[in-house]
């Protein structure tokens, strides 16, 4: 098992499903991943090319604005715990209001220096889905 604690940088951030390897944030997406050693996480992830917006003031921006950034970013934070393979993340504060109170399961592998996460396969439509992230210190 890979020491978790530290920092991380994100260096992919795809979706599988039906065969097909998707990128949400393109292909060049930022982020980091936070784990302390007393069992707090925290995790950023954005698109790589995101625009700057047209005023600081948030309760400004137009609609169409808002959404977008709301699309091109994903943050929280919480509690973790780690269970043979896996790493638990009990969500406290998320950018996704339904996380919020949730547990979302991991699995944990390394490939070379980096982490990489795995979500447990989800049913769709069109098959399952499953999100990996690969991270570097």
């Amino acid at each position: 098992m890979v020491e978790l604690v530290g920092t991380w940088r994100l260096a992919s951030f795809v979706r599988r499903s039906g065969g097909r390897t998707e990128h949400p944030f393109g292909e060049q997406p930022v982020g980091l991943l936070l784990y302390t050693q007393d069992g707090r996480m925290s995790v950023h992830l954005a698109s790589g090319d995101r625009a700057p917006l047209s005023s600081l003031d948030l309760t400004e921006l137009p609609e169409a604005e808002a959404a977008l950034a709301f699309h091109t970013y994903l943050g929280y934070a919480g509690r973790y715990r780690i269970s043979g393979d896996t790493v638990v993340h009990e969500v406290e504060v998320s950018s996704v209001p339904d996380w919020v109170g949730a547990e979302l399961v991991r699995r944990v592998s390394t490939l070379g220096q980096a982490l990489v996460l795995r979500t447990p396969e989800e049913p769709t439509a069109d098959g399952s889905v499953v999100w990996e992230l690969h991270w570097f210190r």
